[in-house]
């Protein structure tokens, strides 16, 4: 964790150490050190120390760096940082302009690809892995394989996806009821063909693909009843394209793809709810 800033604003921090018991020291551990920053001027440091600072009412810049002394075992540890900063401005005040988020995700995401090592469509299987870094950070699985289509009739061509990126914006989705801008979070992967462009289905029938195409994963953010949460929407070129024949054979292929995405789209809403009413 070391060199990772947190944005501060009037606020106590108190991190402790996680334990397998009870009632241990509720003090942060020797290794752990806290500097406070104005902007680039070093305000507090903190050696196993809580940082105990009012922010004045003018100030808004601050930020707070956590590192940790380097442990010569090379033992794994796990934190808890607790960050207590009530605030008096109204809600209005607190808007966080679109290109600021955009900011963060170039700089953390889309300027270094390393973070997805493997993406990979064949047959009627998807398999992906995420580097090692980034599914130890989070505590995720970091790799995995999906059989996508539910039947051996349909066979992709080795699909692999190529950039990933992630961005933010707003859409209105129903512009003849209102004129409400919907904001959403996306994941968009650049995919290519690496070798035959052909998806095979049954009796010879088949679908030429686009050597490039795109799909993206939108999750719009809506609000109800005092909670936040996300509407999933797939987008992709290979609805925008006219590929498609009009074979009854090709259309059943066509069909089963699009029964896949809406398939994805209604796990997602359901994970959305469990969101919700665990926020809730």
């Amino acid at each position: 964790m070391a060199g990772e800033r947190a944005k501060a604003a009037g606020r106590t921090v108190r991190p402790r150490r996680l334990a397998a018991d009870i009632g241990g020291d509720s003090g942060p551990p020797g290794e752990i050190t806290f500097e406070l920053f104005y902007g680039d001027q070093l305000v507090q440091k903190k050696i196993g120390q809580n940082i105990l600072f009012e922010v004045p009412a003018s100030g808004h810049a601050y930020s707070l760096r956590i590192s940790r002394a380097t442990d010569p075992n090379g033992a794994r540890r796990r934190y808890r940082i607790d960050a207590q900063y009530p605030s008096v401005l109204p809600q209005v005040d607190r808007r966080i302009p679109m290109a600021f988020i955009q900011q963060g995700f170039d700089r953390n995401w889309n300027n270094d690809q390393s973070y997805l090592e493997m993406f990979l469509i064949e047959n009627q299987v998807l398999q992906y892995r995420w580097s090692y870094k980034l599914s130890a950070l989070y505590d995720f699985q970091r790799e995995n394989t999906i059989r996508f289509i539910d039947t051996d009739l349909i066979s992709f061509p080795e699909i692999l996806a190529k950039t990933v990126k992630i961005y933010a914006g707003h859409k209105n989705r129903v512009p003849s009821l209102t004129t409400k801008e919907t904001p959403f979070f996306a994941i968009r992967l650049d995919l290519e063909c690496t070798n035959s462009t052909t998806i095979h289905g049954p009796a010879l029938a088949s679908v030429d693909l686009p050597r490039r195409m795109w799909f993206e994963l939108r999750l719009y953010l809506e609000h109800l009843g005092g909670i936040i949460i996300y509407d999933p929407e797939i987008r992709t070129s290979l609805l925008d394209n006219q590929i498609w024949p009009i074979t009854p054979a090709a259309l059943w292929i066509v069909n089963k793809i699009k029964e896949y995405i809406r398939g994805v789209e209604r796990d997602e809403v359901g994970r959305s709810a469990t969101l919700a009413g665990r926020s809730h």
